[in-house]
């Protein structure tokens, strides 16, 4: 599966236009590349919020998954942000470890589901806080090992998920450059930049 990833551009016709009308005047060129980037900076915070709002991981480690791939420079009018991931493991998802397993709730406003045999190690096993399950299929198991670590979804599929996301990202993104690419436009015409 491919990574999602949003890009602001302009289309090359308007991207043509507006360089050719600002090819002598460096300083309004960057004040274009610093509204993209802007933009772009903009559809990241929205896309990390919109998947915070669906899932119980907290968005510091959403924000690692949601990278500026590409910012906008002298060498192109494009700034971009990607969706990258693997699965995360399920002791970053809102749990509780108890006698009777681990509870565990990965959706907002979903259900708690339960792992009856599963355990979490602690810190000072080795374990640095994983959720662990005994692997019974597996022909080595002696009763109490191999142990295997249970995940959650990964971003990019609670991304595929939220219908409409993609849209909304763009659309906000875009917008926010364009006001932010008028104000300093216009900043750097006056002189104040």
């Amino acid at each position: 599966m491919a990574d999602p990833q949003l890009k602001v551009e302009f289309n090359e016709q308007d991207k043509r236009r507006i360089m050719e009308l600002l090819d002598d005047v460096i300083e309004i060129r960057r004040q274009v590349w610093r509204g993209l980037n802007f933009g772009a900076k903009r559809g990241r915070k929205l896309a990390v919020d919109e998947i915070g709002s669906q899932i119980t991981l907290p968005k510091k480690h959403i924000r690692d998954h949601v990278k500026i791939k590409q910012k906008a420079n002298k060498g192109h009018a494009v700034a971009s942000f990607e969706i990258k991931g693997s699965p995360i493991s399920l002791s970053l998802y809102k749990h509780r470890a108890g006698k009777r397993g681990v509870a565990f709730t990965i959706w907002k406003g979903g259900s708690r589901e339960i792992y009856r045999h599963a355990f979490k190690l602690h810190k000072g096993n080795g374990g640095k806080g994983r959720i662990v399950e005994r692997d019974i299929g597996n022909p080595n198991y002696n009763g109490r090992l191999p142990l295997k670590e249970k995940f959650g979804p990964a971003i990019p599929n609670v991304f595929d998920k939220t219908p409409g996301l993609a849209n909304k990202a763009m659309e906000k993104a875009m917008a926010d450059a364009m006001v932010e690419m008028e104000r300093l436009v216009a900043l750097a015409l006056e002189d104040k930049i």
